[in-house]
């Protein structure tokens, strides 16, 4: 018998009486535990995309932990944003959209992704933007950075990217609760899959699914890092943040670049390095399982030994 429900069975948000602390320690321990590993890989990632350099060039790791404190802080405020807005769609959008709209478990899950998704692109966005900004310059520091951006263009800069992050993560958390909500179906529901510890078939599942929306939705975000990138030359340039190509135009430019490649196979090689296929799956599926684990486990910690009375 399975120790505990698997996600995506709808589950409920923490009933602890100071929800907001447990929601806040949880995100501090998941940052503050992967910081260390995805930090260098993260920076590496995006000077590779947007210098068309492999990314395990010497070049990408100058400064590995530049702006390590900064991403602590952001994910300690918006890093769990996802996992909250999880939690609260599993308990007012699934049934709504499941039962109440005879949607099916199937559009349920769906709603649930693009939620928690749409969330997690937007409040993410402003902050993000400066640490993009602060890495295409190894010596660069992050409040001089976010003090620059806001000197030269006031929101615009924040702004910047923020449909095509949105675009982004809401594709992939669409393609993330789906595919979880099909797996523990086909592996847990109808099969009723023994498991000597439901953590390690959790953990499965999510980096399988995990790993297949972020290849999906990776060429969406090759066209929102290109965007950041053009709005740090012109910061760069002191010149005013003139509007973005489009994440439609950014993608059909790249399909348009790799006609010049010979066959088919060296066409699609091109593009998956382009959209560096070969290192998210790695870094976005493998973190974002590790993560949910983190923060799941995290919270059952700490509800476990904070009070539970108000005073």
């Amino acid at each position: 018998m399975l120790k505990r429900p698997l996600p995506p069975e709808p589950t409920k948000p923490t009933e602890h009486p100071y929800p907001l602390l447990i929601y806040f320690l949880s995100s501090s321990t998941q940052a503050g535990a992967l910081t260390i590993v995805s930090v260098p890989l993260d920076k590496a990632m995006y000077l590779s995309q947007i210098h068309r350099r492999p990314v395990l060039r010497k070049a990408n790791f100058i400064a590995p932990y530049q702006g390590s404190l900064q991403t602590v802080v952001q994910k300690c405020i918006f890093g769990s944003t996802y996992f909250i807005a999880q939690d609260e769609g599993r308990v007012h959008l699934f049934p709504l959209m499941a039962e109440h709209l005879n949607g099916g478990k199937t559009v349920g899950d769906l709603s649930v992704g693009l939620f928690a998704g749409a969330s997690n692109g937007i409040l993410g966005n402003p902050l993000s933007t400066v640490k993009y900004h602060a890495w295409c310059d190894d010596k660069a520091k992050y409040l001089p950075t976010a003090r620059e951006m806001w000197k030269h263009g006031r929101w615009t800069f924040y702004l910047n990217g923020t449909p095509a992050s949105a675009l982004r993560d809401s594709l992939f958390g669409m393609l993330y609760e789906g595919s979880r909500g099909f797996f523990h179906q086909k592996l847990v529901v109808s099969q009723q899959t023994p498991c000597p510890d439901s953590r390690l078939l959790d953990f499965g599942i999510n980096s399988t699914s995990g790993i297949l929306a972020s290849i999906l939705s990776s060429p969406i975000n090759y066209a929102r890092n290109k965007q950041h990138h053009h709005a740090q030359q012109a910061l760069k340039n002191h010149t005013p943040l003139k509007p973005q190509p489009s994440t439609p135009a950014l993608l059909s430019s790249l399909y348009a670049e790799s006609k010049k490649e010979k066959t088919p196979l060296a066409r699609l090689n091109f593009l998956a390095n382009a959209c560096n296929m070969k290192w998210i799956p790695l870094r976005v599926g493998g973190g974002m399982a590790l993560s949910q684990f983190i923060y799941e486990e995290a919270k059952e910690f700490y509800e476990a030994r904070l009070p539970m009375k108000k005073p």
